[in-house]
Order: structure tokens, then sequence, then C-alpha cells
């Protein structure tokens, strides 16, 4: 079936991308705002055989296989650095004249689409940390004889629990390219030696980590690490002493809690 002929499009009064002609189409440079994302769209028209060139140039390190582009490096958009480059599409844009559409399509032009988002890379390619608290506690159950009634100073048999406020603090770490197996492992279960996110010595406790990577056609993507850490009120190598308070407690082997370091963690 004969194509219908199109008039050749003509961009030589067309602006430049280090060389090579473009236009923004209607749309480009939108955002969209949510409660918990952002998201925002480039629109170009370049020319059909410059479009793999004008993809390098705007998302550098850009990977293209069998004309997908197949990994999108995080380029920040324009005006909201935190909003990154998330995928890139091509579309043909006015067909050429050509003898036979059912075997051969020819373009003039190309409709790059740039999608970017709040979520998944950092824009400067540095590791970006992410918070997340949850505020709860625990009942301590003191031994007996650890309260008195007022009305005649006999101790209560069955003593009422004590609320211990906890804070269950995840920090998330994206964009890490390697890391230590021995340090984590090294870690857990420990209580902070030093001050850690603004919290005294010894009221920190190391729960563990989770960890994600996805692999790609372009290779492994950096990982993305979650601690999991435990802020309690009370050292947490103190125990509840009857008529006295919360004091100190260590053993022959030592405290129930061994210390660390958690800032290299986060290094």
């Amino acid at each position: 079936m004969p194509g219908t002929p199109v008039e050749q499009v003509d961009v030589s009064g067309w602006p430049t991308y280090n060389g090579i002609p473009y236009l923004e189409r209607p749309g480009s440079g939108s955002m969209e705002f949510s409660r918990d994302l952002v998201t925002a769209k480039q629109i170009f028209l370049v020319e059909w055989s410059r479009r793999y060139d004008f993809i390098r140039e705007i998302l550098p390190s850009a990977s293209i296989v069998n004309g997908q582009v197949v990994y999108v490096p995080p380029v920040p958009f324009p005006t909201f650095l935190e909003c990154v480059a998330q995928t890139c599409t091509i579309d043909g844009y006015a067909k050429y004249d050509n003898t036979d559409l059912a075997n051969s399509i020819h373009y003039q032009l190309a409709t790059v689409v740039i999608n970017f988002s709040t979520v998944g890379f950092v824009a400067d390619q540095t590791a970006l940390i992410t918070k997340q608290l949850e505020f709860s506690g625990e009942m301590f159950q003191p031994g007996r004889n650890s309260f008195r009634f007022v009305s005649d100073n006999k101790a209560v048999d069955e003593p009422p629990g004590i609320f211990l406020p906890h804070i269950q603090i995840q920090i998330e770490k994206h964009y890490v390219p390697t890391f230590s197996l021995d340090l984590i492992v090294s870690l857990l279960g420990r209580i902070n030696s030093v001050i850690f996110q603004n919290v005294a010595i010894g009221l920190v406790r190391y729960d563990g980590a989770s960890a994600a990577q996805t692999i790609t056609l372009n290779g492994p993507r950096p990982w993305s690490f979650v601690h999991k850490f435990t802020i309690r009120t009370i050292n947490w190598n103190f125990a509840y002493r009857p008529g006295v308070g919360w004091r100190a407690i260590t053993s022959d082997d030592g405290p129930p809690f061994l210390s660390g370091n958690f800032n290299s963690l986060l290094a």
C-alpha cells in the first residue's frame, strides 16, 4: 500500500543542543505533585536519524539496546533537582513517503519523552539518605515490692507495668556502590558507643539491615540499604532496681549489650 506524501520538515531554524536541532513540545517541563511523589517530563522533537545522539547528549551514560533506552542515568530535572530521570521513550513522528508501509516505515522526526520522579535515584549520584520514624514502646514489668499503696504503705504484690518509650528508626541509604558485610555483622545487636543521629551514647540499638539491588540489561545497579535501629529513653545496659530506679548492670562477661560506632554504617 503506497504511503502518503509528507512535506519534508525543515529543522534549520530550530534551536540546537550541542549541535543537534530540537524542539520542545507542548507539555514539556510540566510537573505534578502528590503527597508522596513529584513527577515531571520533558518532550522533544528531534531528527529521527539523530535521535540516539540527542538522547546520549541530554542523558549522558544512557544505554540503548535494540532501539530501546534500557538504562537512564539519574539526571536531575532542571527546575527541581530532587526529581531525577527514570525512563526515556522514543516514538516516530512525521512519516516519509514510501512505497511499502507494511514492510518499512520511515520517519523524519522522533518524539523523545523523558520521565522524571522523586523516587529511585539521586540527582548527583551520591548516597541519598531517607529516614522513617515510628514511635511506640514496651511494657516493663518491675519486680514484686517495687510499689507501695499510698493508703497504708504496704507493698503491691502484683505491680503494674512501666511503659518504656521506644523510637523505631529506619535509615535508608540509596545508591550504595559497595558495602562491608563484616561491618554490618560486627555491629548487629550492639548499642551506640558515640553520639548517633543526635542521640546520646547507649540509647540506640542496631537491630539489623535489609538490602536490595536491581540488575538490568546494562548490568547491576547500585544497592539500596535499610538500616534498622531502636532508640529508648533508658540506657540499654540499665535495669530497674526497686526503691532506687534505673541503674547500670553487668556480669562476669560484661554488660548485656556491647557497643560500637554506627556512624560508619552511613559513611
